[in-house]
């Protein structure tokens, strides 16, 4: 007796679809989220009153180099700032210098503060924290993983 079951490959294509789509659709997010961080922290560095001309130019450059780079096979994305001259200017914008780095960096996750060390040289630095990579990661990884949450994927 040979029992047949129709429809099993029709079955097996539609889940396989359904996987597909999942993936493009969540790799799609993780782009999204990834470009509003972009857009977040360039909105957010912005030079204070009174700042020279020449840490006013490196603002300017470090806004500039605030980009993004997507693996969307591995359903990843990277938000980076810098390699700009002079060297670490990006992380320094970010963490400040001296007292300013003092007073902000305990605030921070134990992740970001172990990150804000990496940078230290001596504590003797006057640069403002500029906060603004940090803060746009923090905001849209929030918002990202609520719009995942509320994925409606189609079969």
């Amino acid at each position: 007796m040979k029992i047949e079951i129709l429809g099993i490959p029709q079955v097996l294509n539609a889940i396989d679809k359904f996987q597909r789509n999942i993936h493009e659709d969540i790799a799609d997010e993780i782009e999204g989220t990834a470009q509003r961080t972009v857009s977040s922290a360039k909105a957010r560095l912005s030079p204070f009153g009174g700042e020279g001309e020449v840490l006013v130019d490196m603002i300017n450059r470090v806004r500039s180099s605030v980009d993004y780079k997507v693996e969307p096979q591995r359903l990843e994305a990277q938000v980076h700032a810098g390699g700009v001259n002079p060297d670490n200017i990006a992380a320094y914008l970010e963490f400040g210098t001296g007292k300013q780095a003092a007073s902000y960096v305990p605030s921070l996750d134990p992740k970001y503060q172990e990150l804000a060390a990496s940078f230290y040289v001596n504590g003797k630095g006057t640069l403002r924290t500029h906060r603004f990579l940090i803060p746009a990661y923090e905001q849209e990884k929030k918002r990202g993983v609520n719009r995942l949450k509320n994925l409606k994927v189609s079969w």
